[in-house]
């Protein structure tokens, strides 16, 4: 999850070209989450290097795959 709370899914999209995840974080065996992000539920993250981020938005990039 980008720091600026859009969720992305793993090799969902090519847009990050930089290998620094240093201000993300990760959604972990959360059941359901990017369904619920699609209905507007915001996620905490729990795992990743940042972990105060919330998910609020799917990555539209990632939403075509």
């Amino acid at each position: 999850m980008s720091p600026t709370g859009t969720a992305h899914l793993p090799g969902g999209c090519a847009h990050k070209d930089d290998p620094d995840y240093s201000r993300w974080g990760e959604i972990r065996h959360v059941p359901q989450a990017w369904e619920r992000l699609g209905n507007q539920e915001p996620i905490p993250v729990n795992g990743g290097a940042n972990r105060q981020l919330v998910a609020r938005v799917r990555c539209k990039d990632c939403e075509r795959h």
